[in-house]
């Protein structure tokens, strides 16, 4: 298969960008958009942009990948591609910012912690709460965000536990 090759520039100035990653989601992850709490498989090493992506691995037989792509400092951006037909693409990342979430007191067994956008109700991570009771997400789209702390299954009418609504800034 002809490789892959992604060209990831600011958005602003279109600068090509150092330091970018490429993960590939897997299992139920391919609905997220940052890597903290999900499934997710490094398809580069760190490298500057144009990162070329060939078919290999566990992404051979798939042919279509869900992927982020993210570089320091910079929001992630959720793509697909597919790493069988080979192609040039060109993706802009936006200045990212950084969010902590710090749930006090007991919360129930099972209990997760998750992110979603306020404007698109997107779930953009979910973590477990029994390996922690603080979480860190960076290189988050600047905007409105909702952390809520749930019991059950998010694709499912899961129970919310405690909800808080809190704004994102770039470089925060």
């Amino acid at each position: 298969a002809p490789p892959t090759r992604l060209e990831v520039v600011d958005r602003a100035t279109g600068a090509a960008l150092s330091g970018v990653e490429v993960l590939g989601l897997s299992g139920g992850s391919y609905r997220v958009g940052h890597p903290q709490g999900s499934r997710v498989k490094s398809l580069t090493a760190e490298t500057d942009s144009p990162v070329t992506l060939a078919a290999s691995g566990t992404f051979v037989q798939k042919g279509e990948v869900t992927a982020l792509v993210g570089a320091q400092g910079y929001a992630w951006a959720k793509i697909t591609l597919d790493l069988q037909a080979g192609a040039e693409r060109r993706v802009e990342l936006e200045p990212g910012g950084m969010l902590t979430a710090k749930v006090d007191g007991a919360v129930p067994q099972g209990a997760d912690l998750r992110l979603y956008r306020i404007d698109s109700s997107q779930q953009i991570s979910e973590v477990r709460l029994a390996r922690t009771n603080e979480v860190v997400w960076d290189s988050l789209l600047p905007g409105d965000y909702r952390v809520q702390v749930e019991l059950g299954e998010s694709y499912r009418k899961s129970k919310v536990l405690a909800t808080q609504s809190v704004a994102v800034e770039a470089g925060g």
